[in-house]
């Protein structure tokens, strides 16, 4: 039987060569720790801008729902005969029905699984500025205000006084509670609807 040759192992100098070797080729405790602490200090700050970015998407969905909403409403005002649409029970200022819409900007027959409500108010025989600094009531010409309020809750909102610029436009307050208790997003879009025939 062969005899072992055990000399390479009592070498000091190949155990030296041997441990710098294997040591070469890992990580100590200390640097993995130091790893990990900048790791975790960037997940930190990362973390922490999530919710700071979610409520950025969130606002520009609801931004972009609204204005597909808005666009609706001002597409179905101008498919409706004008004397119909303006027709507001010998006012000059009135407002349409309340209209409800889902999440996705889906018109809904009620209140129920509601997300946007809508306020339309028209104002009939609108001024425009004219020429020479002179504005005059134009009997075919209705302004639209579309307000798209975001209102999961379904709260009451509150109207603007009678007789005042506010008139028949959510103040984004609900009826029952101080404007400082409780305010709802509103997002308001103006337009002219005229006479086609």
């Amino acid at each position: 039987m062969p005899r072992m040759d055990t000399s390479k192992h009592t070498d000091p100098n190949s155990l030296f060569k041997y441990g710098s070797i294997r040591a070469s080729k890992g990580f100590t405790l200390i640097e993995i720790a130091l790893t990990t602490g900048i790791v975790s200090f960037a997940l930190v700050a990362i973390m922490g801008l999530l919710s700071t970015g979610l409520v950025a998407f969130r606002g520009a969905i609801d931004r972009s729902v609204g204005a597909q909403i808005a666009q609706k409403v001002v597409n179905d005002s101008e498919q409706t005969d004008f004397t119909t649409f303006a027709a507001g029970g010998g006012s000059q200022v009135f407002c349409k029905s309340v209209r409800y819409f889902d999440g996705q900007g889906n018109e809904l027959p009620s209140l129920a699984g509601a997300t946007y409500y809508v306020n339309t108010r028209v104002s009939i025989a609108a001024t425009m500025p004219a020429t020479g600094g002179v504005s005059t009531a134009n009997p075919n010409l209705a302004m639209v205000t579309i307000q798209v309020a975001d209102n999961p809750g379904g709260g009451q909102l509150a109207l603007g006084a009678p007789n005042s610029l506010c008139q028949g436009l959510w103040t984004g307050a609900f009826q029952s509670q101080p404007l400082a208790l409780g305010v709802v997003p509103i997002a308001t879009y103006c337009t002219y609807i005229s006479r086609n025939k």
